[in-house]
């Protein structure tokens, strides 16, 4: 089973940056108090480690990238949040992630045998043109066919703007793009409310237009969003 997270980028792509904290296996005591047991060698640590990155498909541990004072889109710091919450102790991973992952986001993850992510290309359909809104492509070519989709969403990373009336509510809808004998067609998706102050990530249902996807790769004319 596979789990998909589709990531909008807002600026330019760096490497996964991942530092593991897992040093011991831990057990509940019975009053609700997480203890370690003992301490983990450095055999265990290593093939822990590498039990996660098959996980993520990833072939090797990822290394900071040069000059990068941040991470610097949603694909590779989504990777990061999952690697460092299935490597956290059970206590403490809904805690940390900053993608907000829930207790169903955490047992999806942990019933997955890869979790892929990816970004979207600048890819030009002459055929299906419109005037306002973002058009969003992503090429899924690499999931093989026939494989059980657990979940796929996209995610899109919103700042606050307070220059704007804070209070005021939008809604952000997402459509997947369809060509129905050579008219074009938008198909409702998933929508999502927000606000001018509301900082933070933006999650949209996208189960459905990947599945389409990858079934019939030639029906990807991509997604469209609009305010």
């Amino acid at each position: 089973m596979i789990r998909f997270v589709i990531c909008q980028l807002s600026i330019s792509y760096v490497l996964l940056m991942c530092n593991c904290r897992m040093s011991g296996l831990y057990i509940d005591n019975g009053i609700d108090q997480t203890l370690v047991q003992r301490f983990m060698t450095r055999q265990e640590k290593r093939e822990v480690e590498n039990e996660i990155l098959n996980l993520l498909g990833l072939q090797n541990r990822p290394r900071p990238a040069a000059n990068s004072k941040t991470l610097g889109s949603s694909a590779p710091k989504f990777l990061l949040d999952v690697y460092k919450s299935l490597l956290d102790s059970s206590v403490s991973r809904t805690t940390r992630s900053e993608f907000n992952l829930s207790g169903r986001d955490l047992h999806a993850i942990d019933e997955s045998d890869v979790i892929m992510t990816f970004t979207s290309n600048n890819k030009h359909v002459s055929s299906v043109r419109h005037e306002r809104g973002k058009r969003l492509w992503f090429d899924v070519s690499d999931i093989p066919v026939g494989e059980t989709i657990v979940d796929a969403e996209l995610r899109l990373y919103k700042n606050s703007n307070y220059t704007m009336d804070s209070g005021e509510n939008f809604t952000v809808a997402v459509y997947q793009l369809l060509l129905e004998n050579g008219e074009k067609e938008l198909e409702f998706v998933d929508a999502v409310n927000t606000s001018y102050s509301q900082e933070g990530w933006l999650i949209f249902n996208m189960t459905g237009p990947l599945t389409s996807w990858v079934t019939f790769p030639q029906t990807n004319k991509g997604l469209y969003m609009s305010v």
